[in-house]
C-alpha cells in the first residue's frame, strides 16, 4: 500500500484519518503543520499528502506551493482538505490534485486518497516513488 503524509493542526482529524487509512493497509504518518510536513518528507518519502489549509507556521497551500516549485516532489499527489474552501483563491486550488470541504467522513476521505493513488499509478501498476 501507499505512503501517506497527513498535516493537520487538528489532532482529531488527524488521528481520524490516520486510523480511517491505517485501516485500509496504508503506512501514515501525521504532522501539525506544514513545517513539520515538510521536514519529513525527506526521510518519510509519501507517495501522498493529506493537508489541511489553515495550520499554524505554514498552511496547506505554503505547503503545496513549495512541494510543486522542488522537483523531486512535484509530481507528490496532494489532496486538501479544508473547512474555510472559501478562503482560498483560484490559483491556490490548482496546487492540490483534489480539494475537499469539511465536514467529511472518514469513507469518503479513504475514497479520495484511492482515487488520487489509482490516478498517479504507471502503466505497470506500481505508484512512483518520489525522490524527496
Amino acid at each position: 500500500m501507499a505512503r501517506i503524509l497527513v498535516a493537520d493542526d487538528e489532532y482529531l482529524f488527524a488521528t481520524a484519518y490516520k486510523d480511517a487509512l491505517t485501516a485500509e493497509g496504508h503506512e501514515v504518518r501525521c504532522c501539525g503543520n506544514g513545517r513539520i510536513a515538510l521536514a519529513a518528507i525527506e526521510s518519510f518519502k509519501p507517495d501522498l499528502i493529506l493537508t489541511d489549509f489553515a495550520m499554524p507556521d505554514v498552511d496547506g497551500s505554503e505547503l503545496a506551493r513549495a512541494l510543486r516549485r522542488d522537483p523531486r516532489c512535484a509530481q507528490i499527489p496532494i489532496i486538501l482538505v479544508t473547512a474555510h474552501l472559501r478562503d482560498l483563491a483560484a490559483e491556490d486550488v490548482m496546487l492540490f490534485d483534489a480539494v475537499i470541504e469539511r465536514p467529511i467522513s472518514d469513507r469518503a476521505v479513504v475514497a479520495s486518497v484511492a482515487k488520487a493513488l489509482r490516478d498517479t499509478k504507471r502503466r505497470d501498476g506500481t505508484v512512483p516513488t518520489t525522490a524527496c
